[in-house]
């Protein structure tokens, strides 16, 4: 019934106005623009695409590192990898929470730097109860990695003019998610040249470089809260 009735309803659009429309690249330059003079989007998106590169060239040896050099069998090595992803789980289900708790600007600024740190002690794993080291690290790791995300999400929303989300969305993404085709490269390229233990060091200094440019930001009082945390963007 609801149906028919939106069916009968008129609507009158007025079609947009010719001179509010712009080309394509004007519009890229816009979000991107927007991005880099934003005090609080700037370091997110450095340290985003850093900590992209980084974590993907990681990912790209750490079979090798676990399977190869430790010998684990395969349920072991399925295993860290689940203590890793649940840690990216409880981050997740905790975020709300942290965020509601602290100001999503608090939390970008301080959460990566309290926890990719911990990726150090990973490369230290044998055989034995070092082993414990890895998911130990994976865990931190991705705990800090799903609370951050999702409150630089938040941020975007806070900072962002209804008008320039999309493009602004779309330049976060496109840095970030582009370091990663990079990563895989380096993340071979590492293990090549330096032996896999040491690339994985290489890789957990980098992404904890990354949280460098964070503890950079600089917000007032007022901005440390902001609406409830959000997953949209």
């Amino acid at each position: 019934m609801r149906e028919v009735f939106l069916h009968g309803a008129r609507v009158r659009e007025s079609p947009p106005s010719p001179a509010g429309r712009r080309g394509l690249w004007p519009e890229i330059w816009a979000g991107v623009a927007f991005v880099i003079r934003q005090p609080l989007l700037r370091p997110v998106m450095i340290a985003g695409s850093m900590l992209m590169l980084f974590e993907t060239a990681w990912t790209s040896i750490q079979a090798v590192f676990l399977v190869r050099d430790l010998r684990l069998p395969a349920a072991t090595y399925g295993l860290l990898l689940a203590v890793g992803a649940a840690g990216g789980l409880a981050g997740a289900l905790c975020a709300s929470r942290v965020i509601g708790r602290f100001g999503a600007p608090r939390v970008v600024r301080l959460m990566l730097a309290m926890t990719t740190p911990v990726m150090l002690v990973m490369p230290l794993s044998q055989a034995g109860w070092r082993l414990a080291l890895y998911p130990a690290g994976a865990f931190v790791s991705w705990f800090g990695s799903a609370v951050f995300n999702v409150a630089q999400l938040t941020l975007r929303q806070q900072v962002c003019p209804e008008q320039m989300r999309g493009r602004v969305n779309a330049t976060m993404r496109f840095v970030m998610w582009g370091s990663m085709p990079l990563g895989g490269f380096v993340g071979g390229g590492l293990g090549q040249l330096l032996g896999v233990r040491p690339a994985l060091w290489f890789c957990a200094l980098g992404s904890t470089a990354a949280t460098v440019p964070l503890l950079t930001m600089r917000f007032r009082g007022s901005e440390a809260r902001g609406p409830a945390p959000t997953m949209a963007g």
